[in-house]
């Protein structure tokens, strides 16, 4: 019977140890996760932060693109614009006094 008491005894003894090794290794392994996901989320703001500088460069660039294009937008407006005027003055009138001095000779055969 007292070997029996001693085997039990040793029987909780190394459940006792295999528990406190066990809780030990979790311990070790929240450690271990929370020391890796820092290293991930330093690497993602790595990342991030370098996305996010190739990201304004882009829109630099796409906003100096855009101000040139608006800037020969109003250039051609502009002209657009002049030479429109230019041919507005140009009238009919214009036209018929031509044909008055026989500058302009339109018959039904050029058409």
């Amino acid at each position: 019977m007292l070997t029996r008491i001693q085997q039990e005894n040793i029987e909780r003894e190394k459940m006792i140890i295999t528990s406190i090794e066990v809780t030990n290794l979790q311990k070790t392994k929240a450690v271990a996760s929370e020391a890796y996901s820092a290293a991930n989320m330093r690497n993602s703001q790595l990342r991030l932060k370098a996305r996010i500088i190739e990201e304004e460069n882009n829109l630099t660039n796409l906003s100096s693109e855009l101000y040139e294009k608006q800037k020969l937008d109003a250039y051609c407006i502009r002209n657009w614009k002049w030479y429109n005027l230019k041919s507005v003055k140009f009238n009919l009138s214009d036209l018929d006094t031509a044909r008055g001095k026989g500058n302009i000779h339109l018959s039904n055969n050029s058409l």
